[in-house]
């Protein structure tokens, strides 16, 4: 992904609009199956399925997972370019 420092101002940071309003959405999903006590529980309350639900903590926690990868190569690359 972000192999060389050249490649850290293009391909490593992360935009501004980085927070889109679908990762609000899957935040929010997060905190309902958290706040419930599960996928079915926060499905009852939300009014979505639980199916539903899971998809958009899976997401959350690739994006999550992804944005961690990018911020730690980014510090990683400034470390040895310092």
């Amino acid at each position: 992904m972000c192999d060389n420092p050249a490649q850290l101002d293009s391909m490593c940071q992360i935009p501004d609009n980085s927070i889109a309003m679908a990762d609000l959405q899957d935040i929010g999903a997060f905190m309902a199956v958290a706040t419930h006590g599960g996928f079915r529980g926060a499905a009852r309350i939300t009014g979505t399925s639980a199916s539903q639900l899971s998809e958009a903590v899976r997401r959350l926690a690739y994006n999550m997972k992804r944005m961690m990868n990018i911020l730690g190569v980014a510090l990683l690359l400034k470390a040895v370019s310092a």
